[in-house]
């Protein structure tokens, strides 16, 4: 009995060892553009898969902490990385590669650079709806 123990604990143990995905966020890539004579602003986020694994069936989450931003961008508080035709865009990231996702909005109401800085995050989830990263934008750049 304490043999049959003793395995199973083992192949719990060491099954629950194995490569994991992971998945980082480029701060120095990761930003938001601010176009004032355009009226837009875009999100840009460069993911990293350091990890050994495949990373399949991710999807981003993006978060607006600051009124003004909501107002500007639809009065929405979040929203998910969607395809043109509003379907959530599915993405996947192999072993030792990156991935670049990117949202742009026509503004709608004033805003400036400041209430950009701080106010914008972004979730990055896998199939299971498991935050595997997350990041705030603190890099704001006028083009």
């Amino acid at each position: 009995m304490n043999r049959l123990f003793i395995l199973v604990l083992s192949v719990f143990l060491l099954g629950g060892c194995g490569p994991e995905v992971t998945i980082d966020i480029d701060s120095e890539q990761t930003r938001v553009i601010y176009d004032e004579e355009l009226e837009m602003v875009s999100f840009y986020v460069r993911l990293e898969n350091t990890g050994t694994l495949p990373a399949n069936d991710l999807y981003a989450r993006f978060i607006l902490d600051h009124p003004t931003v909501q107002q500007s961008i639809g009065g929405k508080a979040d929203f998910l990385f969607q395809d043109s035709e509003g379907n959530l865009e599915v993405f996947r990231i192999s072993p030792d590669s990156s991935y670049f996702i990117a949202e742009a909005f026509s503004l709608e109401a004033e805003i400036n650079e400041e209430d950009l800085v701080n106010t914008i995050h972004v979730e990055i989830y896998d199939s299971r709806d498991q935050i595997l990263t997350e990041h705030t934008f603190s890099q704001v750049t006028n083009e």
